[in-house]
């Protein structure tokens, strides 16, 4: 029995999927929007629990066209500050002054098909090294 589970380890193991991860598509009309959690970001360990770790989400961007974008933060910022993002080649800094809200939305972003990087973090603006990344990630493609 211990041979049977060896073989099947070692098979499944060299599987495609756990060798190249595969992309998280966004913008297809099978599911919109997409939810990019820390359960699929890439970043150091550590990620799922603190909120201060760097974590990316690799992406393919199904179709060109004007994006949603929502930051989901665990909790409400302890003051104003900048909300920083990348998308592939785009780089956009929103200022953000509402601490009763822990969403920040970035309405009508342009983004072009293909594979892309995402990431994201708030800033606050009286403590400059104190950066928070999003618990998750909510892309939406709007409707042409």
């Amino acid at each position: 029995m211990i041979g049977i589970f060896d073989d099947w380890y070692a098979n499944i193991s060299q599987a495609e999927n756990l060798i190249n991860f595969p992309r998280i598509v966004i913008g297809s009309p099978h599911e919109n929007p997409v939810i990019l959690n820390r359960n699929d970001a890439k970043g150091p360990a550590g990620i799922w629990a603190e909120d201060n770790k760097y974590l990316y989400w690799d992406v393919t961007i199904a179709e060109k066209g004007l994006y949603d974008i929502k930051f989901f933060f665990k909790e409400n910022p302890t003051g104003p500050g900048q909300l920083t993002f990348k998308i592939g080649p785009i780089q956009r800094v929103v200022q953000h002054t509402d601490t009763t809200k822990r969403v920040m939305i970035v309405p009508d972003i342009a983004l072009h098909s293909g594979p892309a990087k995402v990431d994201g973090w708030f800033t606050n603006q009286k403590s400059p090294r104190t950066t928070v990344y999003p618990f998750y990630v909510e892309i939406k493609k709007k409707d042409p």
